[in-house]
């Protein structure tokens, strides 16, 4: 757990941070927009945020395969390595439950969604 790797001085180094960085600011960007296409009802920002999702798996594809070369090149420790990959793995969690939450917005908003609510 976090804890554990803070009492191990266990800490993501600058290459890391540099990698990780646009993936969390992404996954930031989407779960706010997905919130405000919420409580807008804005399809269009719904919208941005379903898109997003090629944009955001190429940057964790770049995120691993530099977590992968510090690795291969004996730079890293593998027990870091994985809390590093678990990173990655939890914002693009993030990022589905986003897209997810858009999702639910677009299918409120659009005509059909709206037509069964108005039968509801």
């Amino acid at each position: 757990d976090a804890q554990d790797r803070l009492d191990r001085g266990l800490s993501l180094g600058p290459e890391t941070q540099e990698a990780l960085n646009p993936l969390h600011e992404q996954a930031c960007q989407a779960i706010a927009r997905a919130m405000e296409a919420l409580a807008e009802g804005n399809v269009d920002k719904a919208r941005e945020v379903s898109e997003s999702k090629k944009a955001f798996n190429r940057l964790a594809d770049q995120a691993r395969l530099r977590l992968a070369q510090q690795l291969s090149s004996g730079a890293g420790e593998m027990t870091i390595f994985r809390h590093e990959a678990d990173l990655i793995e939890n914002l693009k969690r993030l990022h589905t439950l986003a897209r997810r939450i858009a999702g639910v917005v677009e299918d409120i908003r659009s005509p059909e969604g709206e037509s069964s609510q108005a039968a509801a």
